[in-house]
């Protein structure tokens, strides 16, 4: 099994020049240098890079994962999604499940616990979500 080739746009730099503070588009973590920076987002590219010891699953695998986690997030922003703040969903699944739905979006790994985060925030977070999970909602 060969690595993918994933896109990291959303993994983009900002930063502001005045009080030269470099921080993270994405989790918002602030790094004093651009080397700092720079070596996050380097730590985050390789937890989006397929390992070669996770099984292939099948795509109607994937699907049915995809909706039980539409489902479950539906459920968690009840009320016409009006709920507003940091939402968690968890959902114990395999790692290759998680990777398949995810890769290029993945920006924390605990590797002793096997616990992934994604990190969506804003519209652009919320348009991101909603392509992912091929649901526009």
């Amino acid at each position: 099994m060969s690595s993918t080739n994933t896109s990291f746009a959303s993994l983009t730099t900002s930063f502001t020049t005045s009080t030269s503070e470099f921080i993270c588009s994405t989790c918002q973590k602030r790094f004093k240098k651009q080397s700092g920076l720079s070596r996050h987002l380097n730590i985050v590219k390789k937890y989006n890079i397929l390992r070669n010891d996770l099984d292939n699953l099948s795509e109607t695998n994937n699907e049915k994962f995809r909706s039980i986690l539409v489902y479950l997030i539906h459920r968690k922003l009840p009320h016409g999604f009006k709920k507003r703040g940091r939402q968690l969903v968890s959902l114990a699944c395999t790692e290759h499940q998680f990777f398949n739905i995810f890769k290029g979006h993945i920006h924390h790994h605990h590797s002793n616990r096997n616990v992934y985060k994604c990190i969506f925030q804003g519209s652009a977070g919320y348009q991101i979500l909603s392509e992912i999970l091929n649901n526009p909602l």
